[in-house]
């Protein structure tokens, strides 16, 4: 059992991790995330703002103007991050550091957002509670496909978008039994 076990979580390794063995790989992601990762964080950041403005008033306004603000600045910083490395052509070192980095944040800011929308969903009415699930349904698979180019950091991101769904589904159906109880009158 134990080295069923310890199989088992060397293949989660492996799978969840940066492999290194390529180094044509490693660059031509690094280049390809380069593109993608400065429209990710314009979606975060476009998409977090449209979510925090029917909230004014109603949420507390760390929710609604400092975490938004808070993880605006993050977006900027790694979005002008990726945007300068365009031009750059990479060392094996340098794109495996990078794609590490991004592995690891990818799932971080996946659970920053995921968490900033739960705590935020109780504020808003019905229609600002289906906006946020909107909003945690169409990111996720913006940022699972500027992401595609680093599969482990794609999965991780759409394992975690998916618990949030799934934690915020006894309120969405709560919404949908209220919105057919309306459009039967």
């Amino acid at each position: 059992m134990a080295a069923f076990l310890g199989d088992v979580y060397g293949r989660l390794k492996a799978f969840l991790s940066v492999p290194d063995d390529d180094v044509d790989l490693l660059k031509a992601q690094y280049r390809a995330l380069a593109y993608q990762l400065p429209m990710l964080y314009s979606i975060l950041l476009i998409s977090s703002w449209v979510m925090a403005y029917p909230h004014l008033g109603k949420a507390p306004v760390a929710l609604v103007v400092v975490a938004p603000g808070l993880l605006s600045v993050l977006c900027i910083t790694r979005g002008i991050t990726w945007w300068s490395r365009l031009s750059s052509e990479p060392s094996a070192e340098i794109a495996l550091s990078a794609l590490r980095f991004t592995n690891l944040l990818a799932p971080i800011i996946t659970c920053a957002f995921i968490l900033w929308s739960l705590l935020l969903f109780p504020h808003g009415d019905a229609d600002a509670q289906g906006q946020i699930i909107f909003f945690l349904g169409i990111t996720a698979i913006g940022c699972i496909f500027c992401l595609m180019h680093l599969r482990s950091a794609a999965f991780l991101v759409a394992l975690i978008d998916n618990v949030g769904m799934l934690l915020s589904l006894p309120a969405a159906t709560r919404l949908m039994s209220g919105a057919r109880s309306m459009s039967c009158w």
